[in-house]
This record gives structure tokens, sequence and C-alpha cells, in this order.
């Protein structure tokens, strides 16, 4: 991406992040009027009733306590760093790494590192094509085009999404199950304290009250699960926001301080461990991420405390994985061999051939190096990296898979590889590679070391010419990333401080 498409990116976050969701600390206190729901007809895995207690009759103190970790809008060159950081060095009880769920915006992003993440076990999910409220359902459709043709993530997985700014409408229900391929919404904040309410299907309706006019009746949608964004509460029993905290009582009158970060999600992880055991969720834009050090710094201090610890059964999982968990609910010797928390690990091996499928496969410290390609628009002072080949032009609502010319690369199979297969999109073949062994169980638990994949050098070279459809030199093309790093960091940063 080139200097000034950067510097604007992160010059229009910086003005309107106060505007994204999560901001305040509103969520629905109260249970909807005239809810009903009967667990006797509405049963796993097409229908799940909403409930304040675990699935399956568990008692709370014997299941897994569960944490999700997720990141909205786009993934570039300039928050990848990170985003790295969040999520590397961290396992779970069964040996998996932790896994988080990305919602991504396709504009802005590029799609190399959607790739990646993909490759390293989180989950990708939708957040539309130009991050739109209330978005119609091109901007669903064409995001899940766009990630599954550049991103190599196959369709079948893409089975999530988050509406920018939290507004929605029963239209966007509507486009949600009308795209076919979402199993879940994940755009509802609720307060956690007045309504512990579990992740539930749609089929009756929203359980928790709605803002007047975004759940007009017809509101039911059969099948599709609703993954609440649960509210912090302060230390005094007050609200505080579900994404981006604001100051705590008494604390900082500014952004709250990594400290008070910290122990807002220590104490809100000790509420739910010692008595629900319901999911807790990490919600945070990454952009934000690069710019207020002391709220990166309060997240990993409470990641560190977690890991460090000694937990045996606290698993970070995408919330792919939660809902399988609930479709499959198990205790918590049990949910070490639940294939719902199951992982397959990166494909890591010095016997290994490279292949572009964002991961070190052979264990050198260069990802796919010689397979990428980078494309640049000029016009649009845009580009992004893919191992899927260049279009014509930056992915859009009107076209999103923008190709006029036969292709070089095959996108992977709907379905994926079968049997641990790796896709490679040069050959357009499923490929067996060695992968990496899981750290075992009591390792995991007591040392929290890290069994995921090197994160390399993050180079590549691009296997084209460098004309016809937006094609350029990978190398040139990250020299001017490194330089647009520090500085559109610079700008986003006294751009935030002036906003605020």
């Amino acid at each position: 991406m080139m200097l000034s498409s950067l510097a604007a990116l992160l010059a229009t976050a910086a003005v309107s992040v106060k505007a994204q969701e999560g901001a305040g600390v509103s969520g629905p206190t109260t249970v909807t009027s005239g809810y009903s729901c009967n667990p006797a007809t509405c049963k796993l895995p097409a229908c799940f009733c909403p409930s304040t207690s675990p699935p399956g009759g568990l008692d709370p103190k014997n299941i897994p306590q569960f944490i999700t970790l997720t990141f909205d809008d786009s993934i570039n060159e300039v928050i990848l760093p990170q985003i790295l950081d969040y999520t590397s060095n961290y396992v779970n009880p069964n040996g998996c790494p932790l896994a988080s769920t990305f919602y991504i915006s396709t504009q802005y992003t590029d799609f190399w590192h959607v790739q990646r993440m993909y490759s390293m076990g989180h989950e990708i999910a939708v957040h539309t094509m130009n991050h739109v409220g209330d978005p119609p359902a091109g901007e669903i459709t064409g995001a899940v085009q766009a990630i599954t043709t550049f991103g190599g993530v196959p369709l079948s997985k893409i089975v999530g999404f988050r509406t920018p700014f939290l507004a929605f409408t029963r239209n966007t229900y509507a486009n949600l199950q009308a795209a076919k391929t979402f199993t879940y919404d994940s755009s509802m904040s609720v307060d956690y304290g007045a309504v512990p309410v579990w992740p539930y299907t749609l089929d009756n309706g929203a359980y928790t009250q709605c803002i007047p006019g975004t759940c007009a009746a017809p509101f039911q949608f059969p099948g599709l699960w609703e993954v609440p964004m649960y509210t912090l509460n302060n230390a005094d029993g007050s609200l505080n926001a579900a994404m981006d905290p604001e100051p705590v009582p008494g604390g900082n009158p500014g952004m709250p301080t990594a400290n008070e970060i910290f122990e807002l999600y220590k104490s809100n992880f000790n509420k739910r461990y010692t008595s629900t055991r319901l999911p807790m969720g990490i919600y945070l834009h990454a952009a934000v991420s690069v710019t207020q050090p002391a709220h990166i710094t309060g997240v990993r201090m409470f990641m560190d405390w977690i890991r460090s610890s000694g937990y045996s059964d606290v698993y970070w999982v995408s919330n792919q994985q939660l809902l399988a968990w609930i479709n499959n609910p198990t205790n918590i010797a049990d949910s070490l061999k639940n294939p719902a928390l199951d992982c397959l690990m990166p494909a890591v091996d010095k016997s290994n051939t490279e292949v572009c499928d964002g991961i070190d496969n052979t264990g050198s410290g260069k990802i796919d190096d010689g397979l990428t390609e980078s494309c640049y628009y000029p016009s649009l002072q845009a580009s992004f990296t893919s191992c899927f080949g260049c279009p014509d032009t930056i992915p859009n609502v009107a076209n999103p898979v923008p190709f006029s010319k036969p292709r070089t690369r095959t996108s992977v199979p709907a379905a994926g590889c079968p049997n641990g297969g790796t896709w490679n999109p040069v050959s357009g073949a499923c490929v067996s590679l060695v992968r990496q062994a899981k750290v075992t169980p009591t390792t995991a638990a007591t040392t929290g070391s890290s069994s995921g994949p090197s994160t390399g050098s993050g180079s590549s070279s691009s296997s084209g010419s460098g004309t016809g459809s937006g094609k350029n030199s990978a190398t040139t093309n990250f020299d001017l990333q490194t330089i647009a790093v520090g500085i559109a960091s610079a700008i986003l940063a006294a751009a935030l401080a002036f906003g605020n």
C-alpha cells in the first residue's frame, strides 16, 4: 500500500475511532418483552434457546472458561506486527495455539496477511467491503467473494459476521441468511451483569431488547446464531464498553492506563471464572492498537497473567470454535480431546517444499519466498499482496473478483483440502505437507510455551514480470511500506491526540 493511501487510511481511522462499534457503554439490560423459546422443540444443532446456564446441563465449575479475542476492520502491514504480538506464544490446555477471530473489511486490506492469519489457525469472518453500517447485500457477499478469492480462505470456513458500527436492522440479518454462507452474527451487545446469556439462535427473535426500530418484526432467522458482545463491568458494578474500554470510575480521566485495562479484564474474568463460566470477549480495533500503547499493553498484561497463572481449563478460542463446543459440550477433562477445540497445526518442517499459503513451510525464516504477487494500482494509490494473482483493479462491490484475463493462479476449493492437505494455488492442487506437533497439555497449561509457526521475516518476491494486471516488485513495494509504517503511524498518533 502506498504512503499516501496508508496516511489516508490512518487519518480516517483517527477521526472516526470514537464512532466505531462499541463506543459508549450501552448494552441491553432487559429481555425482550414476550420472548419465548421452547427447549423441547428448539434443539441442537438446528436451534438453541437462550440460557444463563452452560449447555448440556453441565455445572459451570466443571466446564472450560472460554475467552474470545476478536479483531475488527482491515489487516495490513501497519497493524500486522501488533496482531502477531497479540496472537503468538499462547497455547491452550489441549496443546493448540490460541485461535482468534478477524472480522475483515476488505478496503485497505492486504489479502496475503488474511491468508497468513488463516493458515496460523485463526478464524476469518466478514465485516463488509467498505465498513458500511446496516450493509446492503453486496457489501456482505462481495466481501465473502474477495476474501476467499484473494485471501485463500475456503468458502465453507467463512461463517461469521459483525456489522460495522454495530449498526444493524432486520435487513442486515435477512441479507446474512439470504447469503447462505453464514452460521452466526456477533453484533448485539449485551450487559453481562444483567443478562448473562450464552450464544443462541435467532429462531424466536432477539432475546435481549434491541434499540427501537432495529429488530422490527418479523425478526426470526431460523438456525442463525447470535454470539453476544458482552459489555465489561467496572469494579463498582457500573458498565464499561464492550469494545475499546472507556475511563474507569476514579481512574485516569483520559484513556485508561495499562494497569487499569489489565485490572478491568482481570476482574471481569474472575467474576465469570468463579461463578457462571460465561464466555468472555476481548473485542479490539487493530488500528487503535497501533496508537494506544497503554491499551495494548494492558491487554497483553492480562494475556500474560492468564498464561503464567497455570490455568488448565482456560481456552482462547475463535467464535467458530465456541459454537462448535456448544454443539458438543464437554467437561474440563473431556474437552482436552473435544474435536470442537482441536486444531490443524501449521505446515512447518524443514522437509517441506515452500507453498504459497502464508506460512514459512520450510522453517527458513522467509514466508512464501518468491511466490507472492504484489498488485499495485497507481490511479487508486492502492496495492495488496496475494498468492492468487492480481485482478484488473481493487475488489469492489460492483465487481468483487475483477479479472478479465485468464488467471495463472487457482482459487482454493470451497471445501478446502481434505485430510489436512494444503492448497497450492500455483499448481492448482492439494498437497501434503508435514505439520508441527502440538505442545503437550501439561506444558501448555503450565508454561505457556509457544507452538505457533515462525513468523519469519515476512519477505517475499514477486513471481510476475511487473506489467499487465498491476503486478509490481514485492521487494520494492515492501520498502515503500516500511517507510510508510513509521510515518503513517505518527500521523495517526497526532491525529488521535488532536481528535481526543
